[in-house]
């Protein structure tokens, strides 16, 4: 009886892991670009009354580098968003304070990112108990972002 009770105990145990390796399993998707290829994410300001659109290029690499110190706290969709709009809208040095990221932009970002495996997504409830998206790093994610964020030593050994 023992026994089984163990086998049982090990069968959860590798179920868990194995749909938590599924959630972090990176699609196979051919042609995908990498971190070096180029994105440019469009978006529109607006201020006194008018509006014009806006768009800054930038590589995988920078914009996961940009965004991806945020996701060490698992923001919810809303406030991925916020982040990635407020960065990419300082570097194209505007000054209007009404700006906003085209949708369809900020979808493409989330996606990429998924299936690069640097990032995954998943429903939970928020504090108020209304279900949300959140995002966080993967282990894969958490390895690019140590290997682009990290300040190296200059010293030679």
């Amino acid at each position: 009886m023992s026994e089984l009770n163990e086998l049982r105990k090990l069968n959860a145990d590798l179920e868990k892991k194995l749909a938590d390796a599924s959630k972090t399993a990176k699609p196979k998707v051919e042609g995908l670009a990498g971190l070096d290829e180029s994105i440019t994410i469009y978006g529109t300001d607006s201020w006194n009354g008018h509006s014009s659109r806006w768009d800054h290029t930038l590589t995988w690499g920078e914009l996961f580098t940009l965004i991806a110190p945020y996701l060490l706290q698992n923001p919810s969709d809303r406030d991925v968003r916020y982040y990635l709009d407020s960065t990419i809208y300082k570097l194209t040095k505007r000054e209007r304070s009404n700006r906003s990221i085209d949708d369809q932009a900020f979808q493409t970002v989330k996606i990429q990112l998924m299936a690069l495996g640097l990032v995954g997504t998943e429903y939970a409830a928020n504090v108020r108990g209304v279900m949300t998206l959140f995002w966080s790093l993967t282990p894969a994610g958490k390895t690019t972002l140590f290997q682009l964020r990290t300040v190296k030593s200059e010293k030679s050994d």
